[in-house]
């Protein structure tokens, strides 16, 4: 390792409480010793870091009040310092670390509504895409339609939740006071639209079915058979071409994805 990197290290260790080895290599001056100094490299580091955290996690602030929530920050800069070049990818550990922090995975809404917000973020954010239109699903060869595999656009995100976190969600982003937290299983979908303002909607059962298969790349004439098993025989093919004008109406959909194409997942 190049003593540039150990220095940078032994810096890093430094602001997460871990070692001030670094203090030997920090020179004096007439302003401030070398022990002021670094106090206060570190709490512009924590404070640039909690801010982000603020900003991107509002709604999961405001439910958490703010020792709570500064007792998560410091958790999580301890147990994920950033170690990316823009801070927008931060965040993205925090679902994570609610998940598994001894504390806060006693309360497991708010992992729950860290991922929401965060998905939420992810769609905001999603590069550019075209959309297809209505005219190329409706002039397809019929022949071509049990081929048919889809790529959505980069905005959509699928949330799946176990708690009432986006009724906690809204009414927090309402200014009014949060329901309590009881478990229940949802399905949602978040996407920027064609006005770049970030939706979201809850989905059935049958549209959860239909959107995970195409989203794990099976094509037209699977997602069928999936969702022929799924409701014990019934054709599902009146639904599942209502399903799919409604996607393209929303802007989900940016191209027929070809027969070599493989889906692009991002989990979290």
């Amino acid at each position: 390792m190049s003593e540039l990197k150990i220095r940078q290290q032994q810096l890093m260790d430094y602001i997460l409480g871990k070692s001030d080895l670094i203090t030997d290599h920090i020179l004096e001056s007439a302003d401030a010793n070398k022990a002021l100094r670094l106090h206060i490299y570190r709490n512009n580091y924590q404070a640039g870091l909690r801010e982000v955290i603020d900003t991107d996690f509002e709604m999961l602030g405001l439910y958490l009040g703010d020792n709570l929530f500064d007792q998560m920050v410091e958790g999580y800069i301890g147990a994920y310092p950033s170690s990316y070049s823009s801070l927008r990818q931060f965040g993205d550990n925090l679902p994570k670390f609610l998940r598994e922090d001894a504390f806060f995975s006693q309360y497991p809404q708010l992992s729950e509504l860290a991922r929401f917000e965060r998905l939420l973020l992810r769609a905001f954010d999603a590069a550019d895409a075209a959309r297809i239109t209505q005219d190329t699903l409706l002039q397809l060869d019929q022949n071509l339609w049990p081929e048919l595999k889809l790529a959505f656009h980069p905005s959509v995100q699928v949330f799946t939740s176990h708690w009432n976190v986006v009724e906690i969600w809204r009414a927090l982003k309402g200014e009014e006071t949060p329901p309590d937290p009881w478990e229940q299983i949802n399905h949602w979908v978040m996407w920027r639209n064609q006005e770049r303002l970030t939706e979201f909607r809850s989905i059935d059962s049958f549209e959860h079915v239909m959107l995970t298969a195409f989203l794990k790349g099976d094509d037209l004439s699977q997602v069928a058979d999936t969702l022929l098993v799924w409701q014990s025989g019934e054709d599902p093919s009146q639904q599942m071409v209502e399903t799919l004008l409604s996607w393209h109406q929303q802007g989900w959909i940016q191209r027929l994805r070809l027969s070599g194409d493989q889906p692009e997942l991002s989990l979290l």
